[in-house]
């Protein structure tokens, strides 16, 4: 019985991970705070507090979709990067110095004006056009950001709903075809998102999609070019690839890895 009160009062006293150091007293404020207003990001630079046990540097801030932001930098370093903005409108950051002891300094408030985010260019870059059963979605994302172009239609309610071969990437040149549409004039919704769930306005477009026939594979014959790669011993024939077994070891076709050819190629006709 002793035992068990024993262990109930220590669980009650653990409060998880404390600082290594006790000090109440609050460092001094950043000063000097420098703005670079970046498409949907600001760079801060500041001058740290003298303080000897100063640990890091929070900004905090509200994405104007409502999300709230934290960004941590060192003590090593004098600036951090605020990321997540559309870029239409400016917004206040309040920015603490942060003791070993996990004490904030006074805030200091600052007011970022990012310039447009890179989702608005790509969606103007966007193009939608038809393709061999389905569509073909082109854009430029020059800065690589990682995004979602969300392509869209109407499911039996009248809601738009992403398709699940929607794109996801950050590729500078997008080019992207989504495969398995009856050839016949059908609404789509685009829309491109970033990580931080901005959007942009949404695109609606009637494409037809060009007619597509799958080839009758019985008629696929192997052949052996000089450029081909060595198969390994007692490989499974070439047919293997096309003859619908996707989960059987011995449905699998195989060549040697060790032998470097370049461009590792197969030939079918």
């Amino acid at each position: 019985m002793l035992s068990l009160i024993v262990s109930f009062v220590s669980c009650a006293e653990d409060q998880g991970p404390q600082p290594l150091e006790s000090n109440s007293n609050a460092p001094a404020e950043v000063t000097n705070v420098v703005i670079e207003n970046l498409p949907g990001k600001a760079k801060l630079t500041y001058t740290l507090p003298s303080d000897e046990d100063l640990l890091y540097v929070v900004a905090r801030y509200t994405l104007e979709n409502g999300t709230p932001m934290e960004v941590k930098a060192s003590y090593y370093s004098n600036s951090m990067l605020l990321e997540g903005f559309t870029g239409q409108s400016t917004n206040e950051v309040k920015v603490y110095a942060v003791n070993r002891s996990e004490a904030e300094s006074k805030p200091v408030s600052v007011t970022v004006a990012p310039l447009k985010a890179p989702i608005f260019d790509i969606y103007d870059s966007l193009i939608a056009q038809p393709d061999f059963g389905g569509i073909r979605i082109t854009a430029d994302n020059p800065t690589k950001e990682e995004i979602g172009i969300l392509v869209m239609q109407k499911n039996i309610q009248g809601d738009w709903v992403p398709l699940r071969t929607s794109i996801y990437t950050s590729v500078d040149e997008v080019k992207q075809s989504l495969r398995g549409f009856e050839p016949v004039e059908q609404e789509f919704a685009i829309v491109v998102r970033d990580k931080w769930l901005n959007y942009t306005d949404t695109l609606v477009t009637n494409i037809e999609p060009l007619f597509e026939q799958l080839m009758p594979k019985s008629g696929f014959v192997g052949v052996k070019l000089p450029n081909d790669a060595t198969t390994i011993n007692n490989a499974y024939p070439i047919s293997n690839l096309w003859d619908g077994q996707f989960l059987e070891y011995w449905g699998s076709y195989f060549t040697d890895r060790t032998i470097d050819v370049g461009n590792h190629l197969v030939t079918f006709d």
